[in-house]
């Protein structure tokens, strides 16, 4: 393969920031979160309270957006030969 390894690490940084947001935080404002409580309340006659967004900042996010950023920033160094690649 010729990919160098800061930008597998980038996007693997970057799947696992947005997959460490949807399962921390909490409530939706999706129209799919609408649809379920509007057919719920339509099936079942009870009156369903909608949830907030809320997004909870847990280490785990948090250690992930740094390493999100950290490795954007090498590889923007290493795309404008600040970091000249190995040869």
């Amino acid at each position: 393969m010729s990919i160098r390894f800061i930008e597998l690490m980038f996007f693997s940084g970057l799947l696992f920031s947005v997959l460490t947001f949807w399962f921390s935080s909490s409530g939706s404002n999706s129209t799919h979160s609408h649809y379920k409580t509007h057919s719920m309340r339509l099936m079942s006659g009870a009156t369903i309270e909608h949830n907030p967004f809320r997004l909870r900042w847990t280490a785990y996010f948090f250690a992930s957006l740094s390493f999100t950023g950290m490795v954007l920033i090498f590889f923007v160094l290493l795309l404008t030969d600040v970091i000249p690649p190995v040869s």
